[in-house]
């Protein structure tokens, strides 16, 4: 298993690490989507939000805590800024009272265009050094790499349940 190449120590070269590469690159895709969606009020976190709820009107709370692999309190921190800025509506369930369905407003069905544009920007920012095939090639290394993050994190919660 490569973890890094020639199993050079991380420290004394920085580049080969994985971690620092991929925090690096999480932190810059945040700070410009920040920047651009700023006018809108919406963050880096809220935008991912509005995707969801626009794909899948009528989920819940805890299924967009799911979906979206954010604890419930941050969660509802960010649907309560939404809600604040006229983007979404929680409307309690018709059958259970107690749980809420989460709908884009007019507002917010209105950006969502915009926050896609941000998006295809911060791709194009990224792909700018890479032709089609080393695009593709790169989401399938990152997809391999996404599966075995997954599949750790599948089995540390399965240990925690069999505890």
């Amino acid at each position: 298993m490569a973890t890094n190449v020639g199993n050079e120590d991380p420290a004394q070269n920085p580049r080969r690490s994985l971690g620092k590469q991929i925090s690096y690159l999480a932190r810059s895709f945040r700070r410009i989507v920040e920047h651009e969606l700023a006018p809108l009020g919406v963050g880096s976190g809220t935008h991912f939000f509005l995707r969801v709820i626009h794909l899948h009107p009528g989920i819940t709370q805890n299924e967009l805590s799911e979906r979206t692999q954010i604890d419930k309190a941050t969660a509802a921190k960010g649907l309560a800024r939404l809600e604040d800025l006229g983007y979404l509506l929680r409307v309690p369930d018709g059958r259970d009272r107690r749980i809420r369905r989460l709908y884009l407003t007019n507002a917010g069905k209105r950006i969502i265009p915009s926050i896609h544009a941000t998006l295809r920007h911060v791709t194009e920012i990224c792909a700018t050094n890479l032709d089609e095939g080393e695009l593709d090639r790169l989401f399938t290394l990152l997809d391999r790499v996404e599966d075995a993050v997954s599949a750790h994190i599948a089995g540390v919660k399965q240990e925690r349940v069999g505890s």
